[in-house]
């Protein structure tokens, strides 16, 4: 009853916080359905991992969501550095021997205690910082080709460098996304990042090429991707096949929550990256379109907050926190059904896993924190409401 007092109180985004609680409650319920089976046969507890998930990740990630809800958000900005230096730092060690472990063949894992987790999601949270903090400060000479486009371009690919090294390209490809949209809606010129593309697909084919002298994992994967039908009969397109053989035969209605075959050891990462899967194939495409769309209206209130911000950094911060989360979804959900090549990349809020769900807690915790001070009057591009800024000078 308290909760709901200061809810209620401060007046924030309720249908922000029912979309957010509601994505968490089904994924769980779906974490449940796909994880028994895998659970039983490495464990023998059916229920280990989805009691592992609720410990370590759900509850804990409801409390962060709920706990930057009602921190002002300007106590984020204030340390934008030392969160970024922090992140750069743990992208470091990550690569260190002894320190950094491997899975999936990339070393992108820190392991500590019971739950091991990966700087490479917390990056995505504190680049949006960076930038959102950085792109306020500079105001329109975000314009100028040295003041505004030469630094973002520096920071981007010092963090693209250490992605590289593990190597994480799908991580890199939701923050080369994000960070583009942050710069465009902070008015970033549009020819600077077409010249941003085109060095970005130089230096892609670069390492394409690089990575096929090392084995061409990564290289595969694209091919895969563009050239499906020549890895039809052989071991590199199994996941692909499985996770387009679970889609498929979920059909209009599906074959009902916890009636899935292919979670019995024939799809790979059941319970991670391939959920998505799993969903479709035991909700049918109806029920996957309606929980889809939850993470579209998500998404559309989250870019209203963003319109109706009350300063520079909160819009750009929330518009980042947006593309971050909706490209994610498309990534995860594109890699199952042949939109993109398979990356390994979490579907967000759902797939199990601690790191990437506390992370986007607490973004989404800035967010609806970030709509206590939203005014309706205000238009995406227009100045600072000043009776908001009294409001947050006063807390």
């Amino acid at each position: 009853m308290n909760l709901l007092k200061k809810l209620e109180k401060h007046n924030i985004n309720y249908t922000l916080l029912a979309l957010f609680l509601s994505i968490i409650f089904i994924g769980f319920i779906m974490l449940f359905s796909s994880s028994i089976i895998i659970a039983d046969k490495k464990f023998g507890d059916k229920y280990y991992l989805i009691k592992h998930q609720l410990i370590f990740a759900i509850i804990p990630s409801i409390i962060l969501f709920f706990s930057f809800a009602f921190i002002n958000y300007k106590f984020i900005k204030k340390y934008y550095l030392i969160i970024f230096g922090l992140s750069l730092l743990l992208l470091i060690f990550v690569l260190i021997p002894g320190i950094g472990e491997v899975h999936g063949g990339a070393r992108s894992w820190i392991g500590i205690g019971p739950v091991p987790f990966q700087p490479a999601e917390i990056m995505k949270f504190s680049l949006i910082i960076f930038l959102a903090v950085v792109f306020e400060k500079l105001g329109k000479e975000i314009k100028d080709f040295k003041q505004g486009f030469v630094p973002y371009i520096v920071v981007f690919c010092v963090v693209a460098l250490l992605l590289l090294l593990q190597p994480d390209l799908g991580t890199l490809s939701i923050l080369y996304v994000t960070s583009i949209v942050i710069y465009f809606i902070a008015g970033g010129r549009k020819r600077h990042i077409l010249l941003f593309l085109l060095v970005s697909f130089i230096g892609l084919t670069l390492f394409l090429k690089i990575d096929q002298s090392n084995g061409g994992v990564r290289t595969t994967r694209i091919n895969l991707f563009l050239h499906p039908e020549q890895y039809s009969k052989r071991n590199e397109g199994y996941h692909i096949n499985q996770a387009m053989i679970a889609v498929g035969t979920g059909g209009p209605f599906g074959r009902g929550i916890g009636n899935s075959v292919q979670k019995f050891s024939y799809l790979p990462e059941v319970i991670a990256d391939s959920i998505f899967a799993v969903i479709a194939e035991e909700l049918g495409f109806f029920l996957t379109v309606g929980f889809l769309s939850l993470y579209f209206f998500f998404l559309w209130n989250t870019l209203t907050v963003a319109k109706n911000a009350p300063d520079d950094f909160s819009k750009y911060f929330t518009v980042g926190v947006a593309a971050w989360i909706g490209f994610q979804v498309f990534v995860n959900v594109g890699a199952m059904i042949r939109l993109y090549p398979l990356t390994g990349v979490p579907l967000p809020l759902v797939s199990y896993g601690g790191t990437s769900m506390w992370v986007m807690s607490i973004a989404c915790g800035i967010v609806l924190n970030i709509s206590r001070y939203s005014s309706p009057k205000e238009n995406f591009g227009s100045n600072i409401n000043r009776k908001s800024r009294v409001l947050i000078n006063k807390e």
